[in-house]
């Protein structure tokens, strides 16, 4: 258990409702360990000593002083930015975990029936929102009762709120995180913002991508969820599965499997009981990586566009060089007539 909650993988072997609150707490410890917004700080702030290291070592070589200076403006500019990157995923760390927390928590104050499924199951409720928010948010899949998110199927608001918190956990990170340097960035004017999103490739974050990037990363995530909607909805509306729903809750319901199909892994259905289509659509949903796909579509279109207006180009060259060909032998051959009239004359 504590293996798979490190590598939020959710593969557990015995009951989830045995645990005490304390081993809960051990669990959540791991799983925010092993969560990929975590990482991807611990990355930043290694970069960051990195190249700290690299500076002192070169200011240490004995180079000379202009040059010295000029690189050390740079660096100066360089290693600010690394440390206001790290501040700004950790903020976004702490700001998911914080806000889906308080807002689980609310919800099962102002909805007496979603708290009262934990009182019957002995499950304290501030422990479920930070086990549930953390386990979300890291995409792991873990949730302290035994039906999973099964028993919670009739609370929208519930599923709403994890359905962001897996999107912006994972999924959705990369382009979370350039919209919020982006708005850090109108907010506060400072130029290591400035600096991040134009020379992202120098940070060695691999989830700082160029604007254009985050932009097909979003639409990609969003056209992929919206085909699994619409196969679900079309093959299990009126299945047993979704029974005793309302059409708002039908909706929210598959939305919120459909967005957990892709790592998190929480269900609210029988998963035996769905159509095997679906389960292999799921199964193709997992296996298709949003950003590696998102950088090969890129790459595609680029390279299309590309190759077509090189061909245009070309196209436009070769008649242009024809064109001036025709034009110099069409007054080359005028030439000659008007010699040939005028040695006629003579």
């Amino acid at each position: 258990m504590s293996v798979s909650a490190n590598t939020v993988s959710s593969m557990d072997t015995m009951e989830m409702e045995v645990f005490s609150n304390y081993q809960l707490a051990v669990l959540t410890l791991l799983m925010m360990m092993g969560g990929e917004v975590f990482i991807s700080m611990l990355s930043v702030h290694f970069a960051k000593i990195n190249s700290q290291m690299k500076d002192s070592a070169l200011h240490a070589a004995g180079m000379e002083l202009d040059t010295i200076s000029d690189q050390s403006r740079s660096s100066d500019l360089k290693f600010s930015s690394r440390k206001h990157l790290f501040f700004v995923v950790l903020g976004y760390l702490l700001v998911g975990h914080v806000a889906g927390f308080l807002l689980i928590l609310v919800y099962l104050r102002l909805v007496p029936e979603a708290g009262a499924v934990l009182e019957r199951k002995g499950i304290n409720a501030s422990m479920f929102s930070i086990f549930i928010t953390v386990s979300t948010f890291a995409n792991c899949g873990f949730v302290p009762t035994n039906e999973n998110m099964v028993v919670f199927r009739t609370y929208s608001g519930l599923l709403l709120i994890l359905t962001v918190q897996v999107l912006i956990g994972n999924t959705m990170y990369a382009s979370c995180l350039w919209a919020v340097i982006w708005l850090m960035k109108k907010l506060t004017k400072r130029r290591e913002y400035d600096y991040l999103l134009k020379n992202y490739g120098e940070m060695e974050c691999d989830h700082l991508l160029p604007g254009s990037h985050a932009l097909y990363l979003a639409l990609t995530v969003g056209g992929l969820v919206l085909v699994q909607f619409v196969l679900f909805c079309c093959m299990e509306w009126t299945s047993e599965i979704l029974s005793g729903l309302s059409t708002y809750q039908k909706a929210v319901g598959v939305v919120f499997e459909c967005v957990n199909s892709r790592y998190a892994g929480e269900t609210i259905v029988d998963l035996a009981a769905v159509a095997p289509a679906i389960l292999v659509l799921f199964v193709v949903m997992m296996y298709v990586q949003y950003p590696l796909f998102c950088y090969l579509s890129w790459n595609l279109f680029r390279g299309f566009f590309s190759k077509h207006y090189h061909k245009l180009t070309e196209t436009s060259a070769q008649t242009t060089v024809c064109g001036r060909a025709h034009f110099r032998e069409v007054t080359s051959s005028k030439n000659i007539t008007c010699n040939s009239a005028s040695m006629a004359n003579r």
